[in-house]
């Protein structure tokens, strides 16, 4: 009997998907346009930030020629893949067919892909992509992410020119980290993971870098620590022309991995996009609400939402067990409340694959 419960936990809780009893049937929506404007800069530049959903996770921020992006996935395992045991691997053939063309060659600008967390649904693509497209990237995470993309050959630290650099430390001294050949920099903020069932959170667990072990199934894709991000795209002058709040957890506001942003950084530099997640929020307290409150952003983008489950190319659905006319309840009730006079504060929930302009 023991084992059976078990069973039947794992294929309905397990990935970071959340939990249902059923297949959730509402389709996507969208509130405003895909081509937003915010308030001006201090000393009236224009700029102008192309956001790309990819689905779950994955977005591509370009601005100025320079591009980033946050772990794209795109093999859509079958659910039956979650039972222990079962073999999991990247799809080829799904991550071609999805991967934005135009980032197919050497020269696609992309200078880091950021990971907040090591679950299989965020990081199982990286490798092949960094292989075939992304070879001059850095990939940011955390010491497990490093160990996981080390048994695929990638080099742990800065040393290599493909290489899997570890935040933990810089998350623990709160520093910003400059990345390479580029005018972007980022300020990891340990965070925690929304559990999936009753309070528990799934595929827990730590890598060290250099040490062997399986990547078989889904359960051998350990969480590691999980970070929020904040993402600085700069001028040549260092002046911060968009700032991003990026999770791609949702989590509890309560205790030191909360993954709010400490309020000095809000004062000294506010920001403007909040990057959202609609999968089990339901199961961690007051969200998406104290990320209004905290971030005060003036877009917010709500990312990881669709069921990853099964064919690329299928309608997307909502992820089972996500409450999304509640979410999008409070986020609405929650940004009117945190609006100060003047202000009007826009959110959108994209397709996988569609483009969000911001401009200022």
């Amino acid at each position: 009997m023991k084992y059976f419960v078990t069973l039947v936990l794992i294929l309905n809780f397990s990935g970071c998907s959340g939990s249902s009893s059923q297949f959730a049937s509402k389709t996507h929506r969208i509130k405003d346009s895909n081509e937003v404007t915010i308030s001006a800069l201090p000393n009236n530049d224009q700029a102008e930030l192309t956001i790309q959903y990819l689905g779950v996770g994955g977005f591509l921020f370009e601005i100025n020629n320079e591009r980033l992006l946050t772990a794209p996935f795109f093999s859509n395992p079958y659910f039956s893949k979650n039972i222990p045991f079962n073999n999991i691997k990247s799809n080829p053939k799904y991550i071609e067919a999805r991967f934005p063309g135009k980032l197919k060659s050497n020269e696609n600008g992309v200078k880091a892909v950021l990971v907040g967390h090591s679950h299989y649904d965020h990081l199982m693509d990286v490798p092949y992509l960094m292989e075939n497209y992304l070879e001059d990237a850095k990939v940011y995470g955390s010491t497990t992410m490093t160990a996981i993309l080390n048994n695929f050959g990638i080099d742990c630290g800065s040393r290599g020119i493909a290489s899997a650099i570890s935040v933990n430390e810089k998350a623990e001294n709160k520093e910003w980290i400059d990345i390479p050949d580029s005018q972007i920099r980022i300020l990891p903020i340990r965070s925690s993971h929304a559990p999936h069932f009753f309070g528990m959170t799934f595929q827990k667990g730590h890598y060290k870098c250099g040490e062997q072990f399986d990547l078989r199934s889904a359960w051998d894709w350990k969480m590691g620590n999980v970070y929020a991000y904040l993402i600085d795209f700069q001028d040549d002058k260092g002046n911060t022309l968009f700032r991003i709040y990026y999770q791609d957890s949702a989590s509890n506001p309560d205790g030191p991995n909360s993954g709010l942003v400490p309020q000095q950084l809000i004062e000294d530099r506010p920001v403007d996009i909040t990057i959202l997640v609609l999968a089990s929020s339901g199961n961690v307290k007051n969200y998406p609400q104290s990320r209004v409150a905290n971030t005060e952003a003036e877009l917010y983008i709500v990312g990881h939402w669709e069921d990853f489950f099964g064919s690329y190319d299928r309608e997307p659905i909502v992820a089972r067990g996500s409450d999304e006319n509640r979410f999008i309840a409070d986020l609405e009730k929650t940004i009117h409340l945190e609006q100060k006079p003047g202000e009007i504060s826009h959110w959108v929930l994209p397709l996988p694959l569609e483009t969000i302009t911001v401009n200022r």
